[in-house]
């Protein structure tokens, strides 16, 4: 009885996942993208973000200095965008390993 209030507390840390609802459907964070083009269509525009570099050194078989060669230190994601219209806001949903990852909401569409 007593762990009731730390469970709820979680829950309401935690939040719910954000959806998106697309006609008479919704998607969800943790849906594939394929869903998402399903259920919503095809993205007004999608803006891919590529994962930061780093050079880092590289040895020989000898152990010495030999150069640098880029290494990502992220993720590259895309930020896929619903226009919805004037009577909807922007949905802007982030994309990582094919699956949604976040769902924002702009201001209304146009």
């Amino acid at each position: 009885m007593r762990y009731i209030p730390v469970l709820l507390m979680s829950l309401l840390v935690a939040g719910p996942a954000q959806a998106l609802r697309c006609g008479n459907t919704i998607v969800s964070e943790g849906d594939d993208t394929y869903q998402l083009t399903q259920r919503c269509g095809q993205p007004t525009t999608v803006e891919r973000i590529d994962a930061p570099t780093v050079n880092q050194m590289v040895y020989d078989v000898w152990g010495r200095p030999a150069g640098y060669m880029p290494v990502s230190v992220g993720d590259s994601y895309e930020i896929w965008v619903y226009n919805f219209g004037p009577q909807r806001f922007v949905a802007r949903i982030t994309v990582k390993n094919a699956r949604i990852f976040k769902i924002d909401e702009a201001g209304y569409g146009h």
